[in-house]
């Protein structure tokens, strides 16, 4: 599949959902949701289904999919294990472990949390705008861990997504960074964008076009020896932020393959959990609170530094 292609004339005013069907043979549930994922931008934007091409229109598949196959059915996996820290008619607030996949990303993935839900949770797999990850209402990076949000029916994902779009959704993170950072807080207000020719994001003092804003609060609330403890909290929800956030300070989080240093701090893991979340309920806008407590991050620096 190419990954990227220029508009021809004999496509102008064609919708982009249906050209793509046609151009790379995915199928059409497939290109919506690479659309909705924003894998897929125009001229450096992420796109919309709805989009009309113009003729000369540069169009980019991002790299996660160009290999993808056609996705099956979600698999229920009733032997993952599932740990659900509240539950209710309308949602569903889970613990996500680290190294577990939110959803499928290509087709033999089936160990993800979302597979492990369905199983337990059947009715969950028609909810949302998407059949490979239905009900989910944010993301977790594989390799990090906490709460998730997961709406039970259609009326509760529309009043959750509402939240999220509108940023009044509460998100705090425990962290743990490299080295001693100054000060005991601090706000990084930087955009963020998809980095040429790797699978990273990066964050920029000058916006470029395809850069979305981004920001990140963050409070020290401990210093073991070469690193910080962090609380965290985000205003918006963009691919890798607050990992990238703490790489533009200088102090990446620790057991970050990705973004941290080359010779970093010994770590099993991503230092980086999802700690509290909190919304307004579906049923009744009432302001709902849930907390799990962060992990011992195991041995850092000779010091045992815990939850």
């Amino acid at each position: 599949m190419e990954s990227e292609f220029t508009v021809t004339e004999e496509a102008a005013g064609v919708r982009i959902d249906s050209h793509l069907a046609k151009m790379t043979g995915m199928a059409r549930n497939q290109v919506q949701n690479a659309l909705d994922r924003k894998q897929v931008l125009i001229n450096g934007r992420p796109a919309k289904s709805s989009h009309r091409l113009e003729s000369g229109d540069r169009i980019e598949i991002l790299k996660e999919i160009v290999d993808m196959t056609v996705l099956p059915p979600l698999v229920p996996r009733p032997d993952l294990k599932l740990t659900v820290i509240h539950e209710d008619d309308d949602i569903l607030v889970v613990e996500k472990p680290p190294g577990m996949l939110m959803h499928p990303a290509k087709a033999d993935d089936d160990f993800t949390l979302i597979n492990a839900i369905v199983a337990r949770y059947p009715e969950i797999a028609t909810v949302g705008e998407s059949e490979w990850r239905p009900g989910i209402m944010q993301r977790l990076d594989k390799d990090a861990s906490g709460l998730v949000a997961i709406a039970r029916n259609q009326k509760a994902y529309d009043h959750l997504k509402k939240q999220f779009q509108d940023h009044t959704i509460l998100k705090e993170y425990d962290a743990l960074v490299e080295g001693e950072m100054s000060g005991d807080r601090g706000t990084v207000d930087l955009p963020i964008g998809r980095a040429k020719g790797s699978g990273r994001m990066s964050a920029h003092t000058q916006a470029a076009d395809a850069d979305r804003p981004a920001i990140t609060h963050y409070e020290v609330i401990g210093r073991p020896p070469k690193a910080t403890r962090l609380t965290v909290r985000t205003e918006t929800g963009r691919t890798h932020q607050i990992r990238v956030h703490m790489r533009s300070l200088g102090h990446p989080i620790v057991g970050d393959a990705l973004y941290g240093r080359q010779n970093g701090l010994p770590s099993s893991r991503l230092c980086l959990h999802a700690k509290r979340l909190g919304f307004r309920h579906p049923k009744d806008n009432q302001w709902v609170e849930f907390a799990c407590e962060p992990p011992e991050w195991g041995k850092v620096a000779g010091k045992r530094t815990g939850g």
